[in-house]
């Protein structure tokens, strides 16, 4: 099976977190690709020993970082995508990834958090506190509410968003390389908004598709935990 495991670091972030990350995936070295987003500031991390480093313009946020290793990779069998905030919890990680691709070939995208706060339908969420005007949320410009800007956005991009806002946060992700080509990569935000609004399209997408999404365990953060995040996935830690 070839792999890959494909790591987003911001530039101006220290790396730290990095640096943590490539230790746990040691033993993965050799399928291991760090997609940097450029930034004015720090210098590119230069404790990467043999692993590959590419530079990413930045634009799309980690979800950017992550389409540009699989455009310059495009023919793997199974992707892993991590954040570098990332930190390995349990060992087993690829294994199980494989073992629920390989049992349920219906699922086509897998992760460590499901948002579950907007598992309701886009008629609910409108009309819900979430649809609320935020920083860097436009529609053609002007100011929009949460809500309205994702759907608008997800329209421009051409995916279906379905009946719910349902997604995987895009902190870890993982996708059989035969649905990652169907879906062309991924929607690039150009801004927070739109960076959300990407998150949330890609597993409206890969249901447009005919294939579902879950969690890797039923448990959140179960193999990959993340710096930012409670382990329940309910909210950020300083949330």
């Amino acid at each position: 099976m070839k792999k890959l495991i494909v790591i987003s670091f911001y530039q101006d972030r220290t790396p730290e977190y990095l640096y943590r990350l490539l230790n746990c995936l040691h033993s993965y070295k050799d399928d291991i690709l760090v997609v940097m987003n450029e930034a004015s500031g720090r210098a590119a991390p230069s404790g990467l020993g043999d692993i590959t480093l590419l530079s990413n313009p930045n634009i799309g946020m980690n979800i950017g970082a992550w389409d540009r290793g699989f455009r310059e990779f495009p023919d793997k069998d199974l992707y892993i995508f991590l954040q570098d905030e990332c930190f390995l919890k349990q060992k087993g990680f690829l294994e199980a990834i494989v073992k629920r691709f390989e049992s349920d070939k219906s699922l086509g995208m897998l992760g460590e958090s499901l948002n579950l706060k907007w598992k309701n339908s886009w008629l609910s969420l409108r009309q819900s506190g979430f649809n609320c005007l935020a920083e860097d949320h436009f529609i053609d410009g002007i100011p929009a509410r949460r809500v309205d800007c994702y759907l608008e956005q997800m329209k421009s991009w051409g995916i279906a968003p379905g009946n719910s806002g349902s997604h995987l946060r895009s902190l870890v992700w993982s996708f059989p390389g035969e649905v990652l080509r169907r879906l062309g990569g991924f929607p690039l935000g150009k801004n927070r908004g739109e960076c959300i609004a990407a998150e949330i399209a890609v597993a409206r997408a890969v249901v447009s598709l005919g294939y579902k999404f879950d969690q890797i365990s039923e448990v959140p953060f179960y193999y990959f935990g993340h710096s930012e995040w409670r382990s329940d996935g309910v909210s950020k830690v300083t949330a």
